[in-house]
């Protein structure tokens, strides 16, 4: 089984102002809709994601891009399959761990 974080923890008690900024203006739709101690929750909170399928893709995305940490567990190879169904997979991935595969593009989703 394959355990890897997707992104760091975003939750750091002492942020520097250039750092709060760019959480600002990276989360200012989601601090309007449902304000900034929900967001600082959203930030601190982590996630297990096992199965990194398309529909693991797709949950993995939007989670991180709202600022969620995530860990993921998969230890099945992407297969020409995946390539249809889970945007983070390319042609030559197929056979390795998909974890390992996508990772790299799971964590330019969210850099803080």
């Amino acid at each position: 089984l394959f355990h890897s974080s997707a992104c760091g923890s975003m939750a750091a008690l002492d942020k520097d102002e250039a750092t709060q900024s760019r959480e600002s203006d990276l989360y200012d739709r989601q601090i309007r809709l449902w304000g900034a101690e929900a967001q600082r929750r959203m930030q601190a909170s982590k996630l297990l994601l096992v199965g990194l399928s398309g529909l693991g893709a797709e949950i993995v995305k939007n989670l991180v891009l709202a600022g969620f940490s995530a860990t993921i567990a998969d230890d099945q190879p992407v297969t020409e399959e995946d390539l249809a169904s889970n945007f983070f997979a390319e042609g030559a991935n197929v056979g390795q761990s998909r974890v390992t595969a996508c990772l790299p593009r799971i964590r330019e989703l969210n850099t803080l």
